[in-house]
């Protein structure tokens, strides 16, 4: 989608919301203009969507980048499909779980309590399995 159909987009959403919001009876008191109004926007969305989706398709087929279906197999344990760990790693990489980067935040908690002396109240969150 460019910038000018998600402007023009808005642009309707935002009129729109201004007539709806309005002291002025015409379009809230309306039978066929609210829903005709949400019905074009709704339209021109799905639109904008399907061109972003076939776009980025065309984009993957250039490039050869794998589909949905082939990222995926039949898992033995049942008849779901799970993720094909030879394809693609399992665990995203916004997540770090290197030594590294423990090393590093233990050292930034170190500066933190130096600068600023031990915290009244210490929360550690953790998540297990």
């Amino acid at each position: 989608m460019d910038n000018g159909e998600y402007f023009e987009h808005l642009m309707m959403l935002s009129d729109a919301k201004i007539k709806l919001n309005s002291v002025m009876p015409h379009f809230h008191q309306d039978w066929y203009w609210p829903s005709w109004t949400y019905l074009e926007i709704e339209k021109k969305w799905i639109h904008q969507n399907t061109a972003h989706l076939l776009r980025t398709d065309r984009m993957n087929h250039v490039h050869h980048l794998p589909t949905g279906m082939d990222l995926l197999h039949q898992s033995m344990f049942g008849s779901w499909n799970m993720i094909n760990e030879h394809i693609t790693p399992t665990i995203p990489a916004f997540i770090h779980t290197r030594d590294s980067f423990f090393h590093n935040a233990e050292s930034n908690i170190n500066a933190m309590l130096k600068a600023f002396s031990l915290p009244s109240l210490f929360i550690t969150l953790t998540f297990s399995e």
